[in-house]
């Protein structure tokens, strides 16, 4: 779906809508995260949520596709959003990388994974989206992020339309690096707003 559509300016007020952010998860998969609904989770699945970054984003987060579409508004900062596409042409750079299946066990960070076999070719675009842009998703695409120190990022997620998601896991050497086959105690903390 891609996106980068403009707002002329944020329609309210960023520390404002923080305040009302509720159920936090910390460490959402990277150091410095900050995952919070706004509001409750509707019956489909879909919810309004709100990232936000204490610090500069260094470490990488595994490519993966999603459960649902989404929208993400860039209230401040910045976010880096690398899509992955699969290739069949030699001509163009690529990396090998095997597809693997998270199956959902009802809260995040808890998935069961089911490791892949394909080796397939895979390329990446990154787009940075600044303050005042947008962007979407299908499910269906594969994706990692970088977000900036301070990083504002409202997020509209879509229903669900499926209980797994995949991951894109390196193949070198002849072997699959299990790159996002774990949970460490540090990430998905629950916390108070």
């Amino acid at each position: 779906m891609g996106g980068g559509r403009a707002l002329s300016t944020i329609p309210f007020d960023v520390n404002a809508l923080l305040e009302m952010a509720n159920s936090p998860i910390r460490n959402y998969a990277v150091p410095g995260i900050t995952s919070s609904l706004l509001g409750a989770p509707a019956a489909d699945g879909s919810v309004v949520r709100v990232f936000e970054s204490s610090r500069e984003q260094v470490e990488s987060v595994t490519p993966h596709n999603h459960r649902y579409g989404f929208t993400a508004y860039v209230l401040r900062g910045w976010v880096d959003n690398v899509i992955w596409r699969q290739t069949w042409t030699s001509a163009e750079p690529a990396d090998m990388y095997v597809r693997s299946t998270l199956m959902f066990q009802g809260r995040s960070g808890a998935y069961e994974k089911v490791g892949g076999t394909e080796v397939k070719r895979w390329t990446r675009t990154t787009t940075r989206y600044e303050a005042g842009q947008s962007y979407s998703m299908t499910a269906q695409e594969f994706h990692s992020i970088w977000f900036s120190r301070a990083a504002v990022v409202l997020m509209f997620e879509g229903p669900h339309v499926s209980d797994e998601s995949e991951i894109l896991e390196p193949f070198v050497d002849g072997e699959v690096i299990p790159n996002g086959a774990h949970i460490e105690p540090w990430m998905f903390k629950r916390g108070t707003p």
